[in-house]
């Protein structure tokens, strides 16, 4: 059946569907445009669909974190007629009961993407040095312990979880919660819940506890999933995480997740709730489940048209007021996006195109007097995600025959300009001062800081495997910047009950989205005091994290991690300046370098001066044309010329000395006339 024109359906007069233009177009003289109608396809069908496509998904995850690319096993297929394939076979529930006796989920620490990088940074560590004094091999072997116990961190065990039954909470702490909850909502996704546009009646939180398990009154459950990450929120920000209760309520937000995704309803609260639900599962470092919650909402945004939301105009205000409400979803949704691609190695779920969603607007009928700060974020925010996504839409179309080149300049720029809209738009000058207020300094600080984290991620997503410096000057600006951020804004804050959820929300992200990338500067750096205050920011960013970890019992093994890696760094600063300070003064390095040197830079720092000569010079040992300096050869037997030696036989013994000290073959050259050939 054909649609009436555009022209028709916005003025909702009769149209009598005429080819190629309608009768009252012909008489109002304007153009007549007709759109065709979308086959939406039958629920049952869409459901098959999407059970199949999570299944391949996660066999295909799996199957990549274990290495089993080259795996004979083959994903399960649907097979005609067969009940138990993976279309017939309902999705099992994203968490077990509590009181199940297995753990609430398969995932554990090493597929985190902190694990993986702080592995990669130790084999970087170990590539370096092959052989290392005995310290250095020490505070290595701390790190491969903080590394162990990091992937056998399973992300939530039933074994000392608070059950459910231990969130006891009076009406009154309720709402409580629910008022700190509201006010951190709206800082987060810039909405404002008490003017929801319909998809959410505020008075339904506040009265939850009152008409829960009455028979009379059938509630949403997505809103149960929604009131008890409110919950969750309230009283971290009250009571601080350690807190039974701020532990039960996330058990409570987990258990009601079956029955939520088992409801056949697709309510515009359901894609807040998934995006809320996402951004509580990475507080609690469940990476994997964040997932699984953010894929939730970006199959919202897709299955509701959200991301094609003003293809065509409202066509009532009120309906436009609605829109408004989830283009901020969507930009919201879209910016975690970027992070999932980025730091954990997700593939994008949503795509960008131009004109399809509006930005929010900055005035509203409920809003029509924003402060200075709201205009900042909401302009920066906007502007920050639109070139992020072009410049991915530029990589992810960059053919193999284009020009690596061509494609660094691009993202060079993109990162410069990343830098010249933070300084346009005076965001380090809002932080520093003293007039603003504590809440926007919170907003400043995360906008400037994600910022920078993802210009580090971009950068390391397009990095050559034979670039000369793993970190360029940009990643490097930029690492600093997020680690500066986090010491001199976040850290003071842990000891303010007040502000101390923010501050333990920046400390457990952020810094692990640059300190790998300051780590693999210091490993490339071959003065030590060019990257001595990149250490020094490191250790105190880990004494950070030891104070966190008594606040969060399951931040211990990654703030362990961390400061392992930092006493790797630091045992190899040592050995480098102790190097040099025996190069500078004649005599001869220790076991061997800790960083490779070039060949030029070898030839200048052989540890001992010999006078130019051919090799002609080492047939006679006691000859007076040579002088061997025995401060560099404490091993070196004494000998005297009147001894009867053996020429040869002490050649190869020296030979056999310097080998031992790892000296390379082409240090023996010291003329530069040596034939290797013969």
């Amino acid at each position: 059946m054909k649609l009436a024109c555009v022209r028709c359906k916005h003025k909702k007069i009769k149209c009598d569907k005429g080819e190629p233009t309608c009768h009252q177009c012909i008489t109002s003289k304007s153009d007549c445009q007709y759109v065709e109608r979308r086959k939406k396809p039958r629920l049952v069908e869409e459901r098959v669909a999407v059970q199949h496509l999570s299944r391949r998904l996660e066999f295909l995850e799996k199957q990549l974190v274990a290495g089993y690319q080259n795996s004979p096993i083959s994903p399960p297929q649907m097979l005609a007629g067969d009940t138990t394939s993976p279309a017939n076979t309902p999705l099992p529930a994203v968490v077990p009961n509590v009181a199940s006796d297995v753990a609430l989920m398969d995932e554990n620490g090493q597929e985190s993407w902190i694990y993986q990088m702080a592995t990669h940074t130790r084999k970087g560590f170990l590539k370096a040095n092959a052989q290392s004094p005995p310290y250095i091999d020490n505070a290595m072997s701390a790190l491969n312990e903080a590394l162990e116990g990091l992937g056998r961190l399973k992300v939530r065990r039933v074994e000392g979880q608070p059950n459910t039954d231990s969130l006891k909470i009076s009406s009154a702490e309720s709402r409580e919660c629910v008022d700190a909850f509201l006010e951190l909502f709206t800082a987060m996704f810039r909405v404002d819940l008490s003017h929801s546009n319909g998809f959410l009646d505020v008075d339904s939180l506040y009265n939850f506890p009152d008409v829960v398990g009455s028979p009379y009154v059938t509630l949403d459950p997505g809103l149960h999933v929604l009131y008890y990450n409110a919950i969750y929120y309230g009283l971290h920000l009250l009571h601080g995480p350690s807190d039974m209760r701020t532990q039960a309520a996330y058990l409570a937000v987990l258990n009601l997740v079956p029955a939520w995704l088992a409801c056949k309803s697709n309510k515009d609260l359901d894609g807040w709730t998934a995006a809320l639900t996402a951004w509580t599962a990475v507080a609690n470092f469940d990476y994997q489940l964040s997932w699984k919650f953010h894929c939730k909402s970006c199959h919202f945004i897709k299955t509701e048209g959200i991301d094609r939301l003003d293809v065509l105009p409202a066509a009532t205000h009120k309906e436009e007021n609605k829109r408004n409400g989830l283009r901020s979803l969507y930009w919201h949704v879209l910016w975690c996006d970027m992070f999932f691609r980025l730091f954990y190695g997700k593939p994008s779920l949503i795509h960008y195109s131009p004109n399809n969603v509006k930005p929010p607007a900055l005035f509203t009928p409920t809003n029509m007097r924003p402060k200075a700060s709201q205009v900042v974020n909401s302009v920066v925010l906007i502007q920050s995600t639109v070139m992020t996504a072009e410049i991915l839409n530029i990589i992810d179309g960059a053919s193999p025959r284009e020009c690596e080149e061509s494609l660094q300049s691009k993202v060079d720029k993109y990162c410069l300009e990343t830098e010249e809209l933070i300084a346009d738009w005076n965001m380090e000058q809002i932080l520093e001062a003293q007039c603003t207020t504590t809440t926007v300094r919170h907003v400043i600080a995360d906008y400037i800081m994600s910022m920078y984290s993802i210009s580090i991620g971009i950068k390391r997503l397009t990095r050559r495997p034979d670039q000369e410096r793993p970190v360029d000057e940009i990643t490097l600006r930029a690492a600093r910047k997020v680690v500066d951020i986090v010491l001199r804004y976040a850290v003071p804050m842990l000891t303010d009950e007040v502000n101390r959820f923010i501050s333990m929300q920046f400390v457990n992200f952020y810094p692990f989205c640059a300190v790998f990338s300051l780590y693999e500067h210091i490993l490339a750096c071959t003065n030590p005091d060019e990257c001595e205050d990149d250490l020094r920011a490191l250790e105190t960013i880990g004494s950070v994290m030891i104070q966190t970890s008594f606040l969060q019992a399951n931040f211990e093994t990654m703030a362990k991690t961390i400061n392992a890696l930092n006493k790797v760094s630091r045992a190899y600063q040592e050995e480098r300046r102790k190097n040099i300070a025996l190069l500078a003064s004649g005599g001869v390095a220790g076991a061997q370098y800790p960083f490779t040197l070039t060949r030029s830079e070898r030839q200048q720092d052989r540890g001992f001066n010999l006078p130019p000569s051919t090799f002609g010079g080492f047939q006679n040992p006691v000859s007076p044309r040579v002088q061997f300096p025995t401060a560099g050869f404490p091993l070196l037997p004494e000998f005297s010329g009147e001894e009867n030696i053996q020429p040869l036989s002490f050649v190869r013994a020296l030979e056999n000395d310097f080998i031992g000290r790892n000296w390379h073959e082409d240090w023996w050259d010291i003329g530069g006339d040596l034939d290797h050939t013969t």
